[in-house]
Formats: structure tokens, C-alpha cells, sequence
């Protein structure tokens, strides 16, 4: 998956812009439809990047500039037929980067606030975003919702970065929901960021991958459960040493050491880890915990 500046050019850009339109238009009255058409996207004030799988397109965003301290994002979609593949996300945390690079001190947005909208209210909530009222040009609208978010610097009050300790305990709690709970897809919605890179040989990077194989392994292996025994978290590490049982497996128990990295914003976007099974009899009785 990649991202890049795009001229609106394409005709798959073209397409998902029409798919764009017409969707907003089905959810919304005219008059509270808000979505920019492609000459209205070419305006100087306004970025516009795609995202791609190779040749196939993922979604699109892009980000209008408000003020020299304020940006607004416009045109976030992803195809109807291709979502839930961390397109959207991913196109999220590049906007907010790049707002972050531009000396933004905030960025907002206007989204719809009938059900349909429901998936793009979550997903901008869980990177910080909050309501507010009508910002720029808007106005209090019945169809609209209004968010923000506070770009403040590291080095500017009211700014707090994740504490190793909430680093700490994210990655227990997202180790318990996708292991123990049998639920990676709400695991990797909560807790992981814009990517995942993967370490472990058996399963395929990204987040997708991920999803997949644990969905898999709660079918075939029912009951499975993991224990953290120990924790250490440093920096933007943090390592979990592991007891995974494994009931229906012919090695049933298991010791393991996984490795998190976070992002600035607390994360999970890198993952490394090493197994061992525990075996009846040791050169010692010290236990492998």
C-alpha cells in the first residue's frame, strides 16, 4: 500500500470520486452536501493524494487550507467494494502528518451525521478527533457534524504523548482481545495504527494478514489462551514474555517473547516475536516463566 500526490487525472480517480457524489447525495439533502466535485478539487488551496494496492486504487483524501494554522480535510473515501482494509486509516494519518508538517495547529473536518456516517464518525474518533461547532464558511446544518483536532507540538502546553505505561498496557490489552477473545479485527481497530509490519515468517504483513490468520487460528484451535507472565516497556518498545496454550495442538504449551513498537500517538505499528515449546522434561527446575 502506498500513498501519493495525485492530479486527478485517472479515470479509477474519476470513478470513485462519481461513487463519492452519488453517495453523499443518497445519505444527504442537496443543500447539506458538502463534497467537492473534481473542479473544485483542483483549487490551489487543496491537496489531493490516492492510495494504492499496486494498480489498484484504495481510496483517496485530501486537505484544504483554511488558514496558515488551519486545515480542513475533504473528499476521505474508500471504494464501496474495498473497504475494511486500512485504506481510510492509512489515508487519515498521512493527512494528519502532513498537516503537522504544514505548522497546522488544527485540523478539522464536516462529515454527515445520519447513521450512514457511523463508520467515518469512528474512525475519526479514534485518532483524537472531537466535535465542535461549524468552523470556515459552515453552518449549523441538522446533516452535518463537525470535528477537530489540536495539532499542538510536543513543546506546546496542553500536548500529552502516550506514556510507556499506557504503551504498556495497550499491548496487553490488544494481545488479550485478538488472542483470548478471539476478536483481531477489533483488536487491530483499536489499537494498531496506519500500518503493521510483521516479523513473525508465518504470517503475511499488514493488517489484513493479520486479521486473517488470527480468525483462522480462533477456528481451528478453540480455547486457545495466552498469559502474560512479564512486561517491559521502554522507549517505543514494549515486550511481553507469554505463556500460550494451545489445547487442540499436539504442542499444547508454549513460551514466547513478543515485541511491540508503537507510534508517537500509541500505536501499534511493528511486531517481532520468538516461540518455544515447553517441554515435559528440562536440564533444570527452574521453569520457563
Amino acid at each position: 500500500m502506498h500513498i501519493e500526490t495525485d492530479d486527478l487525472s485517472r479515470p479509477a480517480i474519476h470513478a470513485l470520486l462519481n461513487e463519492h457524489l452519488q453517495s453523499m447525495y443518497a445519505l444527504s439533502p442537496p443543500e447539506s452536501v458538502h463534497a467537492l466535485d473534481l473542479d473544485k478539487l483542483r483549487s490551489p488551496d487543496i491537496t489531493f493524494w490516492s492510495v494504492w494496492d499496486g494498480s489498484l486504487l484504495l481510496g483517496c483524501g485530501a486537505i484544504k487550507q483554511l488558514s496558515a494554522t488551519h486545515g480542513e480535510i475533504k473528499s476521505m473515501r474508500t471504494p464501496d467494494a474495498l473497504r475494511r482494509r486500512g485504506a481510510g486509516r492509512a489515508m487519515l494519518a498521512h493527512i494528519v502528518g502532513e498537516a503537522r508538517a504544514r505548522g497546522y495547529q488544527r485540523l478539522s473536518l464536516e462529515t454527515g451525521s445520519v447513521p450512514g456516517f457511523e463508520p467515518a464518525q469512528k474512525l475519526y474518533q479514534s485518532s483524537g478527533f472531537t466535535c465542535c461547532g461549524p468552523f470556515g464558511d459552515y453552518v449549523e446544518d441538522p446533516y452535518s457534524l463537525f470535528m477537530t483536532l489540536s495539532l499542538s507540538s510536543p513543546h506546546q502546553p496542553g500536548f500529552a504523548l502516550p506514556t510507556t505505561d499506557q504503551n504498556r498496557s495497550n499491548a496487553i490489552a490488544f494481545y488479550d482481545l485478538m488472542f483470548n477473545q478471539c476478536r483481531p479485527r477489533e483488536a487491530v481497530e483499536r489499537y494498531v495504527g496506519a500500518i503493521y509490519t510483521q516479523h513473525n515468517p508465518h504470517v503475511a504483513d499488514g493488517k489484513e494478514n493479520f486479521i486473517a490468520y488470527f480468525e483462522r487460528m480462533a477456528r481451528d484451535y478453540p480455547g486457545k489462551q495466552v498469559t502474560v507472565k512479564r512486561s517491559v516497556a521502554e522507549g517505543e518498545f514494549v515486550v511481553l514474555h507469554c505463556h500460550q496454550v494451545w489445547p487442540t495442538d499436539v504442542n499444547k504449551d508454549w513460551a514466547g517473547i513478543d515485541i511491540f513498537r508503537f507510534d508517537d500517538v500509541g500505536k501499534i505499528v511493528e511486531h517481532w516475536d520468538v516461540l518455544q515449546v515447553i517441554p515435559a522434561i528440562a536440564a533444570h527446575g527452574n521453569g520457563m516463566f
